[in-house]
């Protein structure tokens, strides 16, 4: 009977140690169409963020909602999860919270710069792990393409930021789950916005294929 009981126990310990490896697989291990990614919009309802000049004046929040819309769509007919996640009332750790409740395999945070109407460009920030750095070069790359950014010619790079630079609480609120914040053009450059108001599918579209990207190259390294 003693043998029965610790043989049975020994049985029970293997399942339970499975049943809680299932909530644990990597992306790399997944297919394709198990990718779940996080949209977070920039900013807030109450505090919409940087203004595009006029005839546009659509907000950040405005515009960044529109763009992960679309790119929720997009992400449906292709076969991939995109998840909006809006920061209203919850702010930025309690978005990031939400992504992880979610069980997101990465997030693009969106906004769009703003300094003095003339300055363009696309950048990508986030935190120095190698696995957000990775990641945010397959995003930053693919939105680059969209508004035709060279280096040195409106490509301004991926910058990695400290948890105390500004917009450092964002790129850091999620460790062990790749991230970047996106400034995909310069809303108060008038040109910029015009042209970023003329390539949103595009733009929404690019999002969604450097994730997909991201996680093929991921499940490549994997089987290699």
């Amino acid at each position: 009977m003693k043998a029965f009981i610790e043989w049975l126990s020994d049985l029970l310990k293997q399942f339970f140690a499975h049943v809680e490896t299932i909530d644990q697989v990597d992306p790399i291990e997944k297919e394709i169409g198990e990718l779940r990614i996080g949209l977070i919009v920039g900013h807030e309802k109450s505090a919409q963020g940087a203004v595009m000049p006029a005839p546009y004046r659509l907000s950040e929040y405005a515009y960044n909602s529109e763009i992960a819309q679309l790119a929720k769509d997009y992400a449906k007919r292709i076969g991939v999860t995109a998840e909006i996640i809006f920061r209203d009332g919850i702010g930025i750790s309690g978005a990031y919270k939400k992504a992880k409740s979610l069980g997101v395999d990465c997030v693009i945070e969106l906004h769009f710069n703003a300094y003095n109407g003339t300055v363009s460009g696309t950048e990508t920030l986030c935190s120095n792990e190698g696995a957000d750095k990775q990641f945010a070069n397959f995003v930053h790359n693919h939105v680059c393409n969209v508004f035709d950014r060279k280096p040195g010619a409106g490509d301004r790079g991926v910058k990695t930021l400290s948890a105390t630079d500004r917009g450092g609480s964002n790129v850091h609120a999620l460790p062990n789950v790749p991230n970047c914040l996106i400034e995909g053009f310069f809303g108060d450059n008038p040109k910029e916005a015009k042209m970023a108001l003329e390539r949103k599918e595009q733009y929404a579209h690019a999002l969604i294929d450097a994730c997909v990207e991201w996680a093929n190259s991921r499940m490549q390294v994997n089987l290699a």
